[in-house]
C-alpha cells in the first residue's frame, strides 16, 4: 500500500461511497495547496496512539480498521480533517 496515490488510498478506503471519496479528494487537495508534510517515521508512533485511544474507550479496532488508519496518515491530513472523515464514515 505504501506505492499508492492518494488517490488510489482513498478508493481503496471509500469502497463505492461517493460522498467520502469527495471529501477525501477535497482534503487531498488542501494538502497538496498548503504543501503539508508529515515526517513519515513517526507514523507508528501515532498510529499506535490512535489505536491505544480506541482501545481505552472499550471500542477494540479490527485489523481492517488499523490498516485504515494508517493509510489515512499516508495522506497528509490534518487531525480535524480526518476526525471530519471518520465521522463521515460512522454515518450511513
Amino acid at each position: 500500500m505504501t506505492d499508492l496515490s492518494p488517490d488510489a488510498i482513498l478508493a481503496s478506503i471509500c469502497a463505492g461511497r461517493s460522498h467520502l471519496l469527495d471529501m477525501g479528494r477535497r482534503f487531498n487537495t488542501q494538502v497538496a495547496e498548503s504543501g503539508t508534510t508529515l515526517n513519515n517515521e513517526n507514523l507508528d508512533e501515532l498510529n499506535g496512539t490512535v489505536e491505544a485511544i480506541f482501545e481505552l474507550e472499550g471500542i477494540p479496532l479490527s485489523d481492517e480498521e488499523k490498516l485504515i488508519i494508517r493509510q489515512i496518515d499516508k495522506l497528509h491530513w490534518t487531525d480535524e480533517q480526518a476526525i471530519e472523515f471518520f465521522q463521515a464514515m460512522g454515518s450511513k
